[in-house]
């Protein structure tokens, strides 16, 4: 696996676990809001298990999303030993932005912070990849 392949994977991970997150913070405000869905056919469940069973989902989610932070921290921690090793700061700070960040960036975000075109954002990252390349020992 080269190093592009893993940043990727690393921002499609921390794109599951907002997702997950979200999904579950959906399940708590069900739980504590005692909302019910009704777009499901109708069976005779007490409001008790109704509660289990969403409590049972939110541990289930609980536990996915450690199992997906677990590993990102290992993998992330090769990839930013790798981008630390780069000498030029933009290109630095471009793969942070674009990778490691909790909410990676868009490249118009990334364009807008650094100061560049999208344009000039693209074709630094695939001169910071080529950096980070030369590190990358996989």
């Amino acid at each position: 696996m080269d190093i592009k392949t893993a940043l990727r994977q690393l921002r499609s991970e921390k794109k599951e676990i907002q997702e997950l997150k979200l999904l579950r913070e959906s399940k708590v405000s069900m739980l504590t809001s005692g909302a019910m869905r009704y777009d499901k056919p109708k069976v005779k469940t007490s409001p008790e298990d109704m509660m289990l069973k969403l409590g049972s989902e939110i541990a289930d989610l609980d536990r996915e999303i450690e199992k997906h932070i677990r590993s990102l921290i290992a993998r992330e921690k090769d990839c930013i030993a790798v981008i630390n090793l780069i000498e030029k700061s933009d290109y630095r700070r471009l793969l942070y932005m674009r990778y490691i960040e909790d909410r990676p960036m868009t490249w118009e975000a990334i364009s807008a912070e650094l100061g560049y075109s999208e344009s000039d954002i693209k074709r630094k990252h695939g001169q910071a990849l080529d950096e980070a390349r030369r590190f990358w020992k996989r």
